[in-house]
């Protein structure tokens, strides 16, 4: 192992490590030192899995527990969206969630994921063979807190401490570690420290500190140093105070006894670093200036956790530290009238509770199978039952669907209200229309020339003319009556979707052509093995500018990132080309909402399409327009691959 804190040129931050990185500069842009914070806070204990109770382990423990601290979250729980769902629990809108990894390994020539079985009946060397020609892949899932779960047992606050610190136990622990190291621990002076020369730990008298607690905390920090010996894990522990390679052991033993800490029952936090700016910005500009410094020390303090758990015989006391949970009474506050009638969905008041069997009507209105005269206005969230000429708001609908007076129907609402949150409201696609393949769409009438669409994109848009003329004479833009630039979606050569926007600066214009069928996109084929998706067709188009290489990539955009896994997914469908495709470069905004989308684009495509290798690229402005703009299109090609992030592949690059 070399801690130079030099980055390496093909080494980069998967996903879930820059999640983590981005949350730690955050919260020490604040001057909190984030895997300091979460033990004062009395965070409640190890972060666990709520519903199978497993405790999460390595980088995935430090990512929960920093992201509880700097979020402020106390509860020490995380879900699946998947295993709330089946819980019968929701999700908060706007809850936000913690991206967490483990590794698996695929096999191209099998084309699969390899498990356990598939090792069965094989000698040795063929299962050496099998896992030398596989690839390791990270797979990614999110997990929510708790805190932002609505439906499940609460943990009392006074309760949360999910162990009971023993210092009986704390002193066993400690001397199990002691023999197996063969290291020598004596107390004496005011100062704690490893030093390497003769393998030896030095610390106060425990009288001199103020608990227990806080003497345990500070040995299990210098027994994580002591890990890095030569005899025993072999890090580099040559730097000097200062230097990065110090700043990187310092991380490892942090985050390593902040491992065990937890495990034994305390909270560990050292009150002298509080308010010591200095110390928390040169963390800051450390990790600035070499990210990856995080996930070298959270890999290396996995295996000096690891390395003191065996050592301690944790495993030994865990039924003497079990776990405390115990469930609250709900109490619930008084909702006004308006908020009721705003928030709580017909619609999904007419399933859950009703059981009715919703149909869509068109685009903002539901009926049901029941009642066909029954239609839900979903735009204003409102009723009205042609057959009775019934309408009104929610609590209108309750008491006329289930015959009751108004009080009577405002409390079932606001019991609905507090059992399901409105917060958390998903809309599901009601019935899809059948998709007509044949015929295509009618496209706007062409105007007598491209003059306004070439000058739009070239002046304003800095696309090069070539380009702008290649999507053209491909039948994938022109020019129509009223000076939009259309652009169009093929598939077997039937135009199938079509999007407008105005050709000219000063307006902002754009929309869908009529009947345009949106899982289609607009793609452009290059009969690359990677496809680059986009949000919009300009911003595809100015990759290509940006990109000395742009004819090795095909290029996707999905018009709108709420449609991204229905256009990609129609295109690894229907389109051929798709087949060949060892990898997806996901390129949406630069903005909160281009990262939602990329992280379930992301999670969905390991899903589906395990085979293929997934990156996210952001460009540092907004869009990749603004970024060509600001770049001028005199530029000779940005490499894009200096953006690139990978998603779920190891030391691979494009």
């Amino acid at each position: 192992m070399t801690n130079s804190g030099v980055t390496k040129q093909n080494e980069k931050l998967n996903i879930s490590q820059q999640k983590l990185v981005d949350t730690i500069l955050e919260s020490l842009d604040k001057n909190v030192i984030p895997w300091n914070q979460p033990w004062k806070q009395g965070v409640g204990g190890q972060p666990h899995n709520a519903v199978t109770n497993t405790k999460y382990r390595g980088s995935n423990q430090i990512i929960l527990s920093m992201t509880s601290a700097v979020r402020g979250l106390r509860d020490p729980r995380w879900v699946t969206f998947n295993q709330a769902k089946e819980k019968g629990w929701r999700i908060k809108k706007g809850a936000k969630s913690a991206k967490l990894c483990y590794p698996l390994l695929y096999n191209k020539r099998l084309r699969k994921v390899l498990i356990a079985e598939d090792f069965n009946g094989l000698s040795q060397e063929q299962a050496n063979q099998l896992k030398s020609e596989s690839q390791l892949r990270l797979k990614y899932f999110d997990v929510f807190n708790a805190e932002e779960v609505i439906g499940i047992p609460k943990i009392k606050v006074n309760e949360m401490q999910s162990v009971d610190f023993s210092n009986d136990i704390a002193e066993k622990i400690t001397n199990n570690i002691r023999d197996y190291m063969h290291i020598n621990i004596s107390n004496s002076g005011d100062q704690a420290f490893y030093r390497l020369s003769n393998d030896a730990i030095t610390m106060p008298e425990k009288n001199s500190f103020d608990s227990e607690r806080e003497y345990y905390g500070t040995l299990f920090h210098e027994l994580s140093h002591a890990t890095g010996s030569p005899q025993r894990l072999n890090r580099d522990m040559s730097g000097s105070f200062g230097s990065a390679s110090y700043s990187e052991e310092e991380l490892v033993a942090e985050f390593s006894s902040v491992f065990l800490s937890q495990d034994v029952g305390f909270i560990k936090y050292d009150e002298t670093l509080d308010n010591n700016v200095a110390y928390i910005q040169s963390w800051a500009n450390a990790i600035r200036k070499d990210p990856l410094i995080i996930s070298r020390a959270i890999n290396n303090a996995s295996k000096a956790y690891n390395y003191l758990y065996t050592a301690g015989k944790v495993k030994e006391y865990e039924n003497e530290l079990a776990t405390k949970e115990v469930v609250e009474q709900k109490v619930y506050k008084e909702v006004p009238l308006d908020v009721l009638r705003r928030d709580v969905l017909i619609s999904e008041y007419a399933e859950t509770v009703l059981g009715l069997s919703l149909t869509s009507k068109g685009r903002g209105i539901i009926s049901t199978q029941e009642h066909d005269s029954l239609m839900i206005y979903t735009h204003r969230n409102d009723f009205y039952r042609f057959s009775t000429a019934v309408g009104g708001n929610i609590i209108d609908f309750v008491m006329h669907m289930e015959d009751i007076p108004f009080p009577d129907a405002l409390n079932r609402v606001r019991e609905y209200y507090h059992e399901f949150s409105p917060e958390v409201q998903e809309y599901k696609a009601y019935e899809k229309r059948e998709i007509n393949m044949i015929d295509g769409i009618e496209l706007p009438e062409p105007a007598d020339n491209n003059k306004k669409v070439i000058n739009y994109l070239t002046k304003t848009r800095c696309i090069p003319v070539g380009l702008v003329n290649d999507f053209i004479e491909k039948g994938m833009l022109y020019q129509d009556k009223l000076d939009n630039c259309v652009f169009v979606g093929r598939l077997d050569g039937v135009p199938l979707y079509a999007s407008k926007r105005a050709a000219k600066k000063s307006s902002h214009f754009k929309g869908e052509v009529g009947s345009s069928i949106t899982e289609v996109g607009v793609f452009y084929n290059n009969g690359g093995n990677t496809l680059i998706l986009t949000e919009g067709v300009i911003d595809a188009m100015s990759i290509m500018t940006l990109k000395s290489n742009n004819k090795n990539f095909d290029y996707l955009a999905v018009n709108g990132i709420a449609k991204g896994k229905e256009v990609f997914n129609f295109h690894m469908v229907k389109r051929p080309e798709a087949q060949s495709y060892e990898r997806v470069v996901i390129a949406f905004d630069n903005d909160e909402r281009g990262e939602q989308a990329t992280n379930k684009l992301i999670d969905y495509i390991n899903e589906n399409y395990p085979e293929i290798e997934v990156y996210h690229s952001y460009p540092n402005l907004k869009d990749w327009n603004k970024e060509l703009v600001n770049m001028s299109k005199k530029h000779d090609g940005l490499d894009l691959d200096k953006n690139v992030t990978k998603a779920n592949a190891v030391g691979m690059s494009l």
